[in-house]
């Protein structure tokens, strides 16, 4: 019996951490390890574990028992923060007070007890607590499921200004004097190519993280920004658009068009287009950070879409009053 515990803890391990680095590479399939392992590890190998180790002594229960729920609210909290359930937050707190309010003063009373007192045993029991109370907190920092939520709500809400403008442009358009048409047609030619630009880099953005995520992605009905998958993605924003220079040649993207516009627009309308297509590096507690440096160093990918979704509003709001302005002239 003993041994068959022993080989599923081995299993166990194996299937975490193959979770674990399958989850660190947004492979398909991590989360289903990490449910399975953790779910198993805590309800039937740690049961059974302890269950075992009490036969050999058949007293001090409570000890047993303490250790069962310090493991499993630790474990079960670590499962629902990494798959971003509801309750994680109230789970881990809990976990990390427990130890220290339910385990050690039950491990402390069990030692008061027996014959053979360690001090090593003690400082190996202390020890493990703060190790598992820290990686408790620091699962606790993880970028969290309402933040995900909130950003996403955010970008739907830059797509629906960008589609009010993209509306507003047709509108005065369909309306326009025909001797305009050919600077607005020049116009629309030259925001499309920049937005385009800009679609584009969300794609790739999001296909890097995953190659499932091609299946939420639709060219005539836009991305699904809900069903993306590793939105929490720390990596992939400054590795295409840092280190790939993806983020520079945006950039320049981005001035070219703004210079067409100043030359296109009224004077009255240049405060209007530095101001939003503005590209200009920030100076914070004298320290001068670059443009590209500001919006993608160290950008979750559903931040980096964020401000690439409001890029897309902001082309076509500017858009939008130009041609206003011109039909209107």
């Amino acid at each position: 019996m003993k041994n068959k515990i022993y080989l599923l803890g081995i299993i166990l391990i194996i299937l975490f951490t193959l979770g674990a680095v399958f989850k660190i590479m947004h492979w398909p399939g991590a989360g289903i390890a990490l449910v399975v392992s953790l779910t198993l590890f805590s309800f039937v190998f740690t049961p059974l574990a302890i269950i075992d180790c009490y036969k050999q002594e058949k007293k001090y229960a409570f000890v047993y028992v303490a250790g069962l729920i310090t493991i499993i609210f630790n474990f079960v909290g670590a499962m629902f923060k990494i798959m971003h359930w509801p309750g994680a937050g109230i789970l881990l707190t809990i976990a990390i007070i427990i130890p220290f309010v339910l385990f050690l003063p039950a491990y402390l009373v069990y030692l008061n007890k027996t014959a053979e007192k360690s001090m090593k045993n003690l400082i190996s029991v202390l020890f493990i607590l703060v190790y598992v109370a820290s990686m408790s907190a620091l699962l606790a920092i993880n970028v969290s499921k309402v933040v995900l939520d909130d950003s996403t709500l955010i970008n739907n809400h830059y797509t629906l200004l960008a589609a009010y403008y993209d509306n507003s442009t047709n509108y005065n358009v369909s309306n326009a004097d025909s001797a305009n048409m050919e600077q607005l047609n020049l116009l629309s030619d030259k925001t499309d190519h920049l937005i385009d630009d800009i679609y584009d880099l969300k794609k790739e953005l999001i296909i890097a993280v995953s190659d499932n995520n091609t299946d939420v992605i639709n060219d005539t009905d836009g991305i699904n920004i809900w069903n993306i998958r590793g939105k929490d993605n720390r990596n992939v924003s400054a590795e295409i658009m840092l280190n790939e220079n993806k983020a520079q040649k945006l950039r320049v993207s981005i001035n070219e068009y703004k210079n067409f516009l100043l030359e296109f627009a009224e004077s009255e309308n240049t405060e209007l287009i530095n101001k939003y297509l503005s590209t200009n590096d920030i100076g914070w507690e004298d320290e001068i950070y670059t443009w590209e440096e500001v919006h993608f160093r160290g950008a979750i990918l559903i931040w980096t879409i964020n401000y690439l979704t409001s890029l897309e509003f902001k082309v076509k709001m500017v858009e939008a009053e130009l041609v206003e302005s011109l039909t209107n002239s």
